[in-house]
């Protein structure tokens, strides 16, 4: 007990720093990043809140203010259709007929229930009076004018001022019209109403005036229809807050307000704005009608505005009591015009009001904090699970370092060590360990690249024929056939088909890859048949249009075409008796394949602009690099003209699949190559030898026999080295050299760029230098150790090699530039392929953008 109180009392007099220090990693980020997060989503949910409320306020206002618009302008068409009713009625005879019809078609027609029109007249007792309720039309006689209230006499005055076409809207009224029933003779109804007036001219005097009444309830409708469901600016389901619109006039009377949905012809109120303001109840013509106090300063301000003709929106004030429970909600305003006439500006008859008491800010400001605790609570639990494995994570590296030093102390190997994704501390000293280790393994890497050179030297050396080899070249000597030169058992086979193809006439069909010899399988055929010593015509199809190629086949005569000078015999003429070779016969158009199938079973040819038919004697012998049956599925080659072809069919093998035959064909184009160049005993080195055993040869013989004439040519000495074969350096994956090794331990690997050799460690030896490099780190760069470049160019190269390696990489014309352009292209490009060959430079691109990059050695870094 008393060592665990003397402890504490140590630990307690340690500073706080350096009790952080002593703590784990998880721990240190723990105590630092958690209270650090969540004061940052703390300071972020105040900020955001803020921002999203001032938005959601300002779209609130915005979809408000948009809403009393629509009621706006839903009001002024109101008050336009009933104008253009007035002036309508006013073009006509305006007796009690005359007007009820006129009501009874703007019923029938969906329009507006006015609850009266009349004609005064001024001339005499000729007034007209109709009365509608309910659907119903009363005439009134003249005589009962004195039971109308208010006396429609006293729109007199109004009257007289108007130009024709003119309308006047009176003052809201309580009007008392006569509408007398079977019943109830004296019956009355009393209506609050808006009355249009304008004059009527008889002759160019004024002879009365019409008038038109609209019932103020019309009105509260519109505005209650725009705050239901069934509204035309209805576009999502709403909240349950109160919203309602009222009406004003500008001298600040609240005229009446909208219902709620769903109650049936309610009184006109105003009890919903009365609950916030207080002020004066009931006018004259309106008993509900209420004008606030002054000190409602808010509905004072609107009114204000609406006399200016300004629109706009009122936030509600935070000062007014009572407000904080509706202290979001705003108040849209606008006013609502009146247009006279056509030729005068429209004048304000009353504004319009839209309360819309929302809680959505406040929704929305407690919807957020639930979402912050819930984002704060989270974000701290994944911040303590991230850290427990940041810091597992962070310092995994440290002790995988550890362990690989502690293998190599095992092992006794001295692999660097590569530990992926590790951090800058880890890999700085990462890379200190491997420097030294790539130290101890230079001097074994040296004696391994003399190894290497001893093998290189080896490869050099001319190939050694053995007894076996000597006993087939002369075996070879007894070949039926000299055209087809090879050995083994496919070109026994091939011979044996050719002489059972030239034994009988008939129809030749020869599959085979591009240069395996199909022409010379031909050839054979011809020369060991009956038909030997007469015409063998070649053509190829693939050369020629097909025009050209008709042409080409069956002839002309002179003038069946404007170039046709004189007469041509075709092919199929000129091959008479004789045999006719046709060359990538798939390639042939349809009118060719039928033209074809015509001449071939009946023997006979029409050449172009001759009406006679000529018979011919011809063997046909048709060749193919391409499994006809494939076109003939696809529509693209005639299956009659493919059965007229395959009368016995000739394969010819590819190079690939008689590999044992590679050194004898290799030798038999090597004397051929003698004689064309003027030199003498030619032969390949065991290195240019393993090189062409490696190499699939898509190509085939021709290939070969070009690979073997080209490197006689271009080579110095009289044995052929395997720099000097250049083989195609863009043949696909699969033509390139497998993979060997040797005794030494280590892999002698073909480049896809025709560099002879990379080196890199067999399984179980240990790694080359190059073998410590990143190959991620520069995917378009070849990294390589090379021996001393001096002892491997000639002197044009050793001249321009230093420019080459300070540029980075050359094109021909610019290694002929480097030469003074004293030098041929042919000489610049072997030169450069010489460098490919040698692991000097890689080729990267064809045709003349092609650029010869230099490849880096490791040891040096160049």
């Amino acid at each position: 007990m008393r060592f665990f109180d003397t402890n504490y009392r140590l630990l307690s007099l340690i500073p706080l720093t350096q009790r952080f220090s002593y703590k784990t990693l998880a721990s240190k980020l723990l105590i630092t990043l958690v209270p650090a997060l969540v004061l940052l989503l703390a300071v972020t949910g105040y900020f955001t809140y803020s921002i999203s409320a001032d938005f959601i306020a300002v779209a609130l206002k915005r979809n408000i203010q948009v809403q009393n618009l629509g009621q706006a302008h839903a009001l002024e068409a109101f008050l336009e259709d009933a104008k253009q009713d007035l002036l309508y009625a006013a073009q006509s005879h305006a007796d009690n007929i005359s007007l009820r019809d006129y009501l009874l078609r703007i019923n029938r027609v969906g329009g507006h229930q006015y609850p009266f029109m009349a004609f005064i007249s001024l001339t005499g007792d000729h007034h007209s009076f109709v009365v509608q309720h309910d659907d119903r039309i009363v005439e009134l006689p003249a005589r009962r004018i004195n039971d109308i209230s208010p006396d429609p006499m006293e729109f007199y005055e109004h009257a007289k001022e108007l130009q024709n076409g003119s309308v006047w809207i009176s003052p809201l009224e309580r009007a008392q019209l006569p509408f007398p029933y079977d019943r109830n003779a004296n019956n009355r109804l009393s209506i609050h109403i808006w009355q249009m007036v304008t004059p009527v001219m008889e002759g160019g005097s004024l002879s009365g005036f019409l008038v038109l009444a609209f019932d103020a309830k019309a009105i509260r409708d519109i505005l209650t229809l725009y705050n239901s469901t069934a509204s035309p600016l209805w576009a999502y389901a709403r909240s349950s807050e109160i919203r309602f619109s009222y009406v004003f006039t500008t001298d600040g009377w609240v005229l009446f307000q909208s219902d709620d949905e769903g109650q049936q012809d309610p009184e006109l109120s105003t009890y919903k704005l009365r609950a916030e303001c207080d002020g004066t109840m009931g006018m004259p013509a309106l008993d509900s009608a209420f004008r606030p106090a002054s000190n409602c300063q808010r509905f004072w301000k609107m009114v204000s505005e609406v006399q200016k003709g300004k629109q706009g929106v009122i936030p509600y004030p935070e000062d007014v009591p009572g407000a904080t429970f509706h202290k979001e909600h705003s108040t849209a305003f606008a006013p609502v015009y009146f247009k006279p006439s056509l030729d005068s500006p429209p004048v304000i008859w009353n504004g319009i009001a839209f309360e819309d008491r929302s809680r959505l800010t406040m929704a929305a400001g407690y919807k957020h904090v639930d979402v912050m605790f819930l984002i704060t609570l989270a974000a701290s639990m994944l911040a303590v699970i991230v850290i427990f494995f940041l810091s597992r994570y962070a310092t995994r590296p440290i002790f995988k370092l550890t362990k690989a030093v502690q293998n190599i102390q095992a092992s006794g190997k001295l692999e660097p060590i590569r530990i992926s994704r590790a951090g800058y501390e880890t890999t700085s000293l990462q890379d200190a360990i491997n420097k030294m280790l790539l130290t101890m393994r230079k001097q074994m890497e040296e004696i391994h690249i003399r190894d290497m050179r001893i093998k290189s030297e080896n490869l050099r050396e001319p190939i050694e024929f053995d007894e076996s080899y000597q006993a087939l070249m002369s075996s070879s000597a007894l070949n039926p056939l000299p055209e087809i030169q090879g050995l083994g058992p496919r070109m026994d086979t091939l011979r044996a088909e050719i002489l059972k193809a030239a034994k009988v006439d008939v129809d030749v069909l020869i599959v085979g890859e591009t240069g395996t010899g199909k022409q010379l399988t031909a050839e054979a055929i011809h020369n060991h048949s009956s038909r030997r010593g007469k015409p063998l015509i070649s053509i190829n199809c693939g050369e020629l249009d097909e025009n050209l190629l008709m042409d080409t086949l069956f002839g002309h005569v002179k003038g069946a075409f404007t170039e046709a000078k004189g007469d041509r015999k075709g092919a199929f003429l000129e091959a008479h008796d004789g045999t006719l070779f046709l060359d990538e016969i798939q390639v042939a158009s349809p009118r060719v394949q039928q033209a074809l199938l015509r001449a071939i079973a009946m023997r006979k040819v029409k050449p172009l602009g001759s009406d006679k038919e000529h018979e011919v004697d011809v063997r046909v012998i048709a060749a193919t690099n391409i499994d006809l049956r494939h076109l003939i599925e696809a529509k693209l080659f005639r299956e009659d003209l493919y059965f007229r072809l395959k009368v016995i069919t000739v394969h010819t093998p590819p190079l690939r699949e008689h590999r044992e035959n590679l050194l004898f064909l290799a030798m038999h184009f090597l004397h051929e190559a003698e004689r064309i160049t003027g030199k003498d005993n030619l032969t390949l080195s065991k290195g240019a030898l393993e090189r062409m055993k490696s190499y699939n040869w898509p190509g085939n013989i021709r290939e070969l026999r070009n690979c073997i004439t080209r490197a006689a040519v271009m080579t110095e000495g009289q044995v052929i080295q395997v720099e000097e074969l250049l083989l195609d350096p863009d043949a696909p994956n699969d033509m390139r050299a497998p993979t060997s090794s040797d005794d030494s331990g280590y892999i002698f690997k073909q480049h896809q760029d025709d560099t002879p050799y990379e080196v890199h460690p067999a399984p179980g030896r240990e790694a080359s230098v190059s073998s410590v490099e990143d190959a991620s780190s520069a995917p378009a760069e070849r990294v390589r150790l090379l021996p001393d470049t001096h002892e491997m160019l000639n002197p044009r190269q050793q001249k321009a090699w230093p420019r080459i390696q300070q540029m980075g990489s050359v094109t021909r014309s610019e290694y002929e530039e480097l030469l003074d352009s004293q030098i041929s292209a042919r000489t610049a490009n072997y030169d450069l392929q010489d460098m490919v060959s040698k692991g000097l430079l890689f080729k990267k691109g064809r045709g003349p953008s092609t650029r010869y990059i230099v490849v880096k050695d490791t040891r040096t870094g160049a």
